[in-house]
């Protein structure tokens, strides 16, 4: 969406946030900004990290919003801390379900998944000093804890999801793989009203959603979105993840500028909706870039995760680093050759030339070993040391609920 209605708007929201918050006024002060220079030149506007946002803590927040929040028209909500920085995200109750709307108007259009359907998802942790009940049940949702999912936890979910009868469901790659799993192996009975499955949360490959997919024999997409704005991006039919503008504005931006089209880069979000805790042009934390596609679902540009989170780089000891997508795409060519064996894997970083590579695969390790080092195209990544562990399946993590793709290593 590029219209002049759509950067005014775009304009509007930013402006207002320099005027109304008191962190954003800051900016422009450490910045040596005005409204007038931001109003006549988007570009003018810096990018804001994460760690500032945190430090900032509630001088985000415009002060005639305080009065709403007393009135119980304000909701939180804190994010996962798989950065390592847990931030506070504030909405008004009505600007959180005019963000979530077009993500709705493409379940229904897309997969025909209305808000009354029955749906199961999974949760972080609610109160982490606390106990932590093992599932809730708000609305027409029924959840379930992240936390400790053993063999024999999947299998009571599983069953519970059986038994509950739900339309969809929305989860990390990860568990939605431990749950196929169950069923595969122990041939568990078929939830049989169930005919979508969102993935979001993490990076998944071509071959995992097609396991997914297949196990549980119905529509499987992808959603990429944060407690900051909620979605970002959603998967058509024909596989393309497409921007939703109409919720947020998506930029590219690598050493501090504007990258060109089909460039990768850092992820920056600028929220259309969230007025309480304004987002303008936040660094998510992710690296994609943006492509132009012909597609008959949705003409919207297509955002291309290309690396997870920007921090997970292979530190070298000349102090460089090299990012991960060279496991990424090691691992999808593994895949394309052996017909999608592998169903999870993580790359940990135990020393600087060192890495142990675990894996959860159908069979064949000795081809996938050959298979790995012939991949490896980086040429210090080739010097390095390997050790290979093979997975029945490998677990979330109990805080983020997310399975991490590669673990770095502090040198002491």
């Amino acid at each position: 969406m590029t219209d002049r209605n759509y950067f005014q708007r775009l304009k509007e929201i930013s402006l207002q946030a320099f005027q109304e918050s008191p962190f954003y006024r800051e900016v422009l002060k450490r910045d040596s900004l005005t409204l007038e220079k931001i109003q006549e030149d988007w570009n003018q506007i810096p990018v804001i990290r994460k760690a500032e946002l945190v430090l900032a803590k509630d001088t985000v927040i415009p002060p005639q919003y305080y009065p709403e929040e007393r009135k119980g028209r304000i909701v939180s909500e804190t994010t996962s801390g798989s950065t390592g920085q847990c931030l506070k995200i504030y909405w008004n109750k009505a600007q959180l379900s005019l963000s979530m709307l077009p993500l709705w108007l493409k379940r229904k259009w897309y997969y025909d998944i209305l808000p009354s359907d029955r749906y199961c998802y999974f949760y972080t942790l609610h109160n982490p000093y606390g106990e932590e009940p093992e599932e809730e049940q708000k609305g027409n949702g029924l959840g379930f804890s992240k936390m400790n999912l053993s063999e024999e936890r999947i299998a009571e979910i599983y069953q519970r999801m059986v038994d509950y009868d739900p339309v969809w469901m929305v989860l990390q790659p990860g568990i939605a793989i431990l749950l196929a799993r169950y069923r595969l192996e122990n041939g568990a009975e078929e939830i049989a009203s169930l005919k979508y499955i969102e993935l979001t949360g993490e990076m998944v490959t071509v071959q995992n959603k097609n396991f997914i997919k297949n196990v549980f024999g119905c529509s499987v997409a992808g959603q990429y979105g944060s407690y900051e704005v909620n979605s970002i991006a959603y998967e058509c039919p024909a596989g393309h993840l497409h921007i939703l503008d109409e919720n947020v504005y998506v930029e590219i931006f690598r050493n501090g500028c504007p990258v060109k089209e089909g460039e990768e880069g850092e992820i920056v979000i600028t929220s259309l909706h969230n007025r309480v805790m304004p987002f303008i042009r936040y660094d998510i934390g992710d690296w994609g870039r943006i492509k132009k596609v012909c597609c008959q679902w949705n003409t919207a540009n297509v955002l291309e995760l290309t690396r997870g989170r920007k921090n997970d780089r292979v530190l070298c000891e000349d102090g460089s680093h090299i990012s991960v997508y060279e496991f990424v795409k090691v691992f999808g060519s593994i895949c394309e050759q052996i017909d999608g064996e592998i169903l999870q894997y993580q790359v940990e970083q135990k020393g600087f030339r060192e890495f142990h590579i675990h894996i959860v695969a159908e069979e064949r390790p000795e081809e996938i070993e050959r298979l790995f080092f012939l991949c490896i195209q980086n040429p210090y990544l080739k010097e390095c040391e390997y050790q290979f562990y093979y997975h029945n399946r490998l677990l979330p993590d109990d805080t983020t609920g997310k399975l991490r793709m590669f673990r770095s290593f502090s040198p002491t």
